[in-house]
C-alpha cells in the first residue's frame, strides 16, 4: 500500500499534464496561444513559401471564366458572389462570380475569404488546373489562426500584401491628365476645428492610445468611436457626412498595426471622402506600394481614381498562361512581416497596458 500512492500521485501529474499540453496544443492550434515574433528579414519574394510546378495552363476555350465562391465576405456568399460581378463589369477580361457550388466542376477558380474559411466545408473535388485562391486583407497582428493546416492547400493569394500572388489594396490613385480640371485650393483657415480621429478597436497591437494622448496634451483632438464617449453619426463608411469631416484640418489615420504595406482606409478615405489632412503613424516598411509617392498630398499633381481593382487583375490572370504552384509554408508567409502575428498572450498583454495606462492617465 506504501508504494501505490506515489504511483497513484505519479499516474495523476502525467495525466494532468498530457491533458494540459492537449488543450494548450488545441489553443494554440485555433488561435495561436504563443506568440509568434516576426521574421522582418527585408525584402520578400513570394517564391520563398511556394512550390512551383513545370506545368502551365492556358485555356482559350472558355471565353468567359468563371470563378466559384465558396465562403461568405462576413456576411453571406451571394453578396460578396454580387459585389465581385459588380467589380468585374469594368474588367478589360470576360470574367463572371457564382455561390452556386454545383459549378465546381465548371468553375476556373475558387476564392474563400481567409475569416470565414470552415475545415469541415471546403469542396470535395480537387482539380489542378482550378487554383484555390485565399483572400484577406487584415494584418497580421489580428489573424487569430495558425496557418500550418493550410500547407499545401491554396495556389493564390489576394491581399494588400505586396508579395501576394494578386495585390489587393484598399485604394489607389492616378496620375493627372493635361485635360484634368484643377480643383480649387483648400484654405485651412477656413476650418474651425483642428484635429479628430476615429478609433473602435481600443487594445490594438499599434497602442495608438498612448500616441494619441501624447498628442492631446498639445493639441485639441476630438476622439470618436467605441474608444471615446463620443460616437459616430455613420454607421456604415466615414464616421461622419463630408460637410462635416470637412470642418477639420486633419484627421489621425493611425492604423491599428504597424504590418507591412498594411495602409487601410484610414489613409486613402480621408482623401477621398474630404479635404482633411490624414497623419499617419506608419514605420518603415509598412508603406503600401500604392500610396501616394512620398505621401506628398498634392493635389495639383495626383488625384485619386479607381485603379485595376484585385478581381480586375484576378479575372486577368485567369485568361492568361499561368504556371501551376501551391503555397508549402503559408504560416511563413504570413509571419514575414513587420509585426508580430496574433497571439492570446499578446492580446493579454496588450488588454493589460491599456487597463494600466487607463489607471495613470485619468
Amino acid at each position: 500500500m506504501k508504494y501505490q500512492r506515489p504511483r497513484l500521485t505519479l499516474y495523476f501529474a502525467v495525466s494532468w499534464v498530457i491533458c494540459l499540453t492537449l488543450v494548450l496544443a488545441f489553443l494554440d492550434f485555433k488561435f495561436t496561444l504563443i506568440p509568434r515574433m516576426a521574421y522582418n528579414l527585408g525584402h520578400v519574394e513570394e517564391d520563398n513559401y511556394i512550390h512551383k510546378f513545370k506545368d502551365t495552363f492556358n485555356d482559350t476555350t472558355r471565353k468567359t471564366k468563371k470563378i466559384l465562391v465558396w465562403t461568405p465576405f462576413f456576411k453571406t456568399v451571394e453578396k460578396w458572389a454580387k459585389g465581385i460581378n459588380n467589380e468585374l463589369r469594368n474588367c478589360d477580361y470576360a470574367c463572371t462570380a457564382t455561390p452556386n457550388r454545383g459549378n465546381l466542376p465548371l468553375s476556373d477558380a475558387i476564392i474563400f475569404h481567409d475569416a470565414d474559411i470552415d475545415m469541415n466545408d471546403m469542396p470535395g473535388l480537387r482539380i489542378r488546373r482550378q487554383p484555390w485562391i485565399l483572400y484577406t486583407m487584415e494584418p497580421t497582428a489580428l489573424i487569430k489562426k495558425n496557418y500550418n493546416w493550410m500547407n499545401g492547400m491554396f495556389n493564390w493569394t489576394i491581399s494588400y500584401r505586396n508579395y501576394s500572388t494578386i495585390l489587393g489594396s484598399y485604394g489607389g490613385y492616378v496620375p493627372k491628365s493635361m485635360n484634368t480640371p484643377v480643383p480649387p485650393l483648400v484654405s485651412l483657415k477656413n476650418k474651425n476645428r483642428t484635429m479628430y480621429a476615429s478609433i473602435s478597436n481600443c487594445h490594438d497591437a499599434g497602442r495608438r492610445f498612448k500616441l494619441i494622448k501624447e498628442i492631446m496634451k498639445y493639441i485639441d483632438v476630438e476622439l470618436f468611436g467605441r474608444c471615446s464617449n463620443r460616437k459616430c453619426t455613420n454607421f456604415n463608411g466615414p464616421c461622419h457626412p463630408k460637410e462635416i469631416l470637412n470642418l477639420y484640418k486633419f484627421r489621425l489615420a493611425f492604423e491599428n498595426s504597424h504590418c507591412r504595406h498594411y495602409v487601410t482606409e484610414k489613409y486613402w478615405s480621408t482623401l477621398a471622402e474630404s479635404d482633411t489632412i490624414p497623419i499617419v503613424n506608419w514605420i518603415k516598411g509598412q508603406i503600401n506600394p500604392t500610396v501616394i509617392p512620398n505621401s506628398i498630398l498634392n493635389g495639383r499633381k495626383y488625384q485619386l481614381g479607381k485603379v485595376n481593382n484585385d478581381y480586375c487583375m484576378l479575372c486577368e490572370k485567369l485568361h492568361k498562361p499561368y504556371k501551376s504552384q501551391v503555397y508549402t509554408d503559408l504560416g511563413g508567409w504570413f509571419k514575414e512581416d513587420t509585426c508580430t502575428k496574433y497571439s492570446l498572450i499578446g492580446m493579454a498583454g496588450r488588454w493589460l497596458d491599456r487597463r494600466i495606462f487607463n489607471i495613470f492617465n485619468k
